[in-house]
Order: structure tokens, then sequence, then C-alpha cells
């Protein structure tokens, strides 16, 4: 078989990236990994052939020995701890090797989710279940609960429908404090600290199996893949939720949101591939990006920050390499809002032309004014309009006065309806 080679941009995602594109690290896994998760902070796992890959920073690798049926393999936040379903066994690895593993009697795992920090492994069986162990470095997994039967608010009914629905499709995704599980048609969004559910039964649904399942750092953005759409659920500032139909129907590949949930992406597409990026507030995408290559394995991984995502599974001559897309970079688009500001500063400013002495203007007006309305209304007391031409006393500000006094108040007999008159400044 062709060798293969893994080029690991990936970690370097949280590092400035000169000339717009990548730079590589090659790994020879001798062939194509059948299991190939990256952490969403950096790092690279990889599974084949037995063979259990720890992908460093520096281009090296570290790799041990596993069971020959492992289905399925989840990491923390840098990779640099892997849970792995061997067989009947849950199974948790680090970077020294094994650390501890779980089993069920009479149960088999289907589905595994690790914590961000690692010490948190959930699996998901067969039967329905669900359960959650936390790890303590050198200690043996404890199993802290099993959903839904540990939910006190679910009735017997309402447990069997939720184990009916996972045991037709089962995924788990374990950030912050809750562990999401999508079921054949809906979610279960479990809090980690007691297995209690979060939000009514039926509250998160979708109208197709899911095929990809991811969510932030802090568990507040799930996204969900399904074949021709992607949902998404923002659980924070009042829930709320939208979805996302690909132009072209059951292309949806690979799903990877930002640990700060500012951005979701999707890469879909079966003739082109794209790319399309979405900020939580809407459904439509803030942008897309067409990829020169076509993704080479079956199950391509990506992932994502607030600037940039890395997708492996693409490139040429069935190489394994990392692209690294950059969305929004400061240096770029900063000065463009610089010159966004300034057009609306622009466009704000106008010079009012008043005259500096406007009680000389408001005497003059009332000596006209006042007069004659009392001569028209026939009013006797005609001669008060001069005995009263008093009006507002105080200082008049200049334009360039640096502080403004307060308003003076007027002596009596001003007319009522009139108000202070102040200049413009």
């Amino acid at each position: 078989m062709k060798r293969l080679f893994l080029l690991l941009i990936l970690l370097l995602l949280a590092l400035p990236v000169s000339g717009g594109m990548h730079n590589t690290s090659n790994i020879d896994l001798q062939g194509e990994p059948e299991f190939l998760v990256a952490g969403s902070g950096g790092g690279v796992v990889a599974w084949r052939d037995s063979e259990l890959h720890f992908l460093q920073e520096d281009g090296s690798k570290v790799s041990y020995t596993t069971a020959d049926d492992v289905t399925t393999l989840a990491v923390d936040y840098k990779a640099q701890r892997a849970a792995l379903i061997e067989g009947e066994n849950v199974v948790l690895y680090g970077t020294e090797g094994m650390l501890v593993s779980a089993n069920i009697p009479g149960e088999e795992p289907v589905g595994v989710a690790l914590s961000s920090a690692g010490n948190y492994v959930a699996a998901g069986f067969a039967s329905g279940s669900v359960r959650l162990w936390k790890y303590g470095s050198g200690e043996e997994m404890e199993l802290r609960w099993t959903f839904p039967d540990d939910e006190q608010v679910l009735n017997d009914g309402q447990q069997e429908q939720i184990r009916n629905d996972l045991q037709n499709g089962l995924m788990l995704v374990l950030k912050g404090d809750y562990l999401t599980v999508a079921g054949s048609d809906q979610l279960y969004i479990v809090r980690r600290n007691d297995g209690g559910l979060r939000g009514d039964l039926g509250k998160y649904t979708f109208d197709q199996p899911p095929l990809d399942l991811e969510m932030s750092a802090d568990g507040k953005v799930i996204v969900v893949a399904t074949a021709g759409k992607l949902h998404a659920y923002i659980l924070e500032s009042g829930e709320r939720k939208w979805k996302f139909a690909t132009p072209e129907a059951n292309s949806s590949r690979a799903l990877a949101v930002a640990p700060d949930g500012s951005l979701i992406t999707l890469l879909h597409g079966i003739q082109t591939q794209i790319v399309s990026g979405f900020e939580p507030s809407s459904g439509e995408p803030a942008w897309n990006h067409e990829l020169a290559s076509a993704p080479v394995t079956t199950q391509p991984q990506m992932a994502a920050t607030g600037s940039r995502v890395a997708i492996t599974g693409l490139g040429p001559n069935a190489e394994i390499h990392v692209p690294v897309l950059r969305v929004r970079e400061a240096f770029v688009d900063q000065p463009r809002n610089h010159l966004d500001d300034g057009g609306d500063l622009l466009r704000g400013a106008r010079i009012f032309v008043r005259t500096p002495h406007v009680q000389q203007v408001h005497v003059l007006e009332e000596a006209v004014d006042v007069p004659t309305r009392k001569f028209l209304h026939g009013n006797p007391k005609g001669i008060g309009a001069v005995d009263d031409l008093v009006i507002a006393i105080g200082e008049i500000l200049d334009g360039l006065d640096a502080v403004a006094p307060v308003l003076q108040v007027p002596p009596d007999h001003v007319e009522h309806d009139v108000a202070h008159a102040v200049p413009d400044v």
C-alpha cells in the first residue's frame, strides 16, 4: 500500500502563519489510519493496525500497542489522552501509556467521549444507556451515574423511550458541564455532575440521523450535522436554535466548533468541497471557502479556533495533510475597520452656525411679539410688556469655553411658556 504521510499543521493552530498558509511536520504512519482525531486545542491521535499514535508538536510520535478490535476513539482538549473502546472494555490512554480500563459485564460499549481535561470518560452502550466515570491520576475509574436510569424526573415510560432512541444510533460529546448524547432523532443534554437532563424531553430534535456531533469547550454551543443539514443549539443568552440546508443533499463531511463557540465550521459538498463558517447568531454562512483538494479519507477531521480552521484527510497523491484557513485576521481586517470608522465619523460631522449672542435676538423677539400680542388681545396692561422686559440673566457661553456653567434660573415675571435660552455649543 502506498505510504501515507500526516502533515501536522493542526499542532500550529495557535501560532502566527506567515504567507497565508502553513508549515508542516511529516509523520509516517505506514498507511491511512482507521481513526484520526484532532484535539480542539491542538494535537492529533491516530490508530491503525493495533497501534495508537500520539502525534507530538515537535514532529515526533509516541505509540502504544492496543487490542485489534478498537471501534471508536475520543481525545481530550490537547490530544494528550485518548479514550478507546477495545472489545467490551473502555480504556483510557495517555502519552505515558495505558492508564486505566473499565468493563460493564453483559454490556457492549458503542460510543465514547472524553472531557477537555481528560479526567471524565463517558460511554454509550448498545442497550441504550450511558455511563460516566471520573478518573484520578493513579486510581481506578469511579462510576458516577447511568443515564437515563439515574434521572429521577423521568418516569419508566420516558426512560424506555430514551433507551429505544439510543439503541438506534448513539453519539457522545463531553465538554464543560454537559455531556451531549445524540440519538436517532433528538439530543439529550445531560449535566455532568449528577446525570440530570437539561430541558424537557423532546426539546432538542432533528429530522435525520446524525452524522457528526460537536460542542464548544464551555458546552454552550452544540451542533449536529445530518446528511443534508446543520443544526445548531445555542444555550446562552436565552436558548435559540437554527438549521442550515447544504446546497448538495447528503454532503456533510466534517464538523468543528471553536473552543469559545464563536465559530462553527462545516465541510460539505460532493463534487466540490466547501468549508462554510457560521457565527452562532445566524443560520447563514458568514463565509465559504472552496478547497482545491477533495477528501481522500472516509472520515476527514476538522478543528477550529476563532480565526483558523484545520482539516485532516485532504491532499493530492493520497497524502493526508492539514490546510489552514485563516478567518478574520486582525492585521487585514482591522485597517479596514479603521476606514469604516473614519467614514462613519465623517458622515456624522456637521457645522452648526448660530449667533453667539442668543439673548440679544430673544430680547428683540420679545420686544416685538409680546406688545403686539397683548395689543391684539386688548390687554389693558400693555405697559407691563415694558416693565417685564427682563429675560434670562446669566453668562452667555462662547463656543470655546471649556466648561459650561449650570443654567441660570430666570427671575420672576418671565413668561412661563418660554424655555431657557442657551447657545448651541
